[in-house]
């Protein structure tokens, strides 16, 4: 099932942007479509256009993270 993804403008205080799920209870207001994906992975890689540094949420796709 495809599912839609966002990346958060803001980095965290570790300097990561993360990319939510658009179901994710910790999708932030600041944040930037990257579109459907039919995995996490796929998200992520499209968030590394925008940002260098970029890493799924732990909580709504923890299956994507890369650290």
């Amino acid at each position: 099932m495809m599912d839609f993804y966002f990346v958060s403008n803001e980095a965290q205080c570790s300097g990561e942007h993360e990319v939510h799920k658009e179901c994710c209870i910790y999708l932030p207001k600041d944040k930037k479509l990257l579109g459907g994906f039919f995995c996490c992975e796929d998200a992520v890689v499209e968030a590394s256009r925008f940002f260098q540094n970029v890493d799924a949420c732990r909580f709504c796709s923890p299956l994507g993270r890369i650290k």
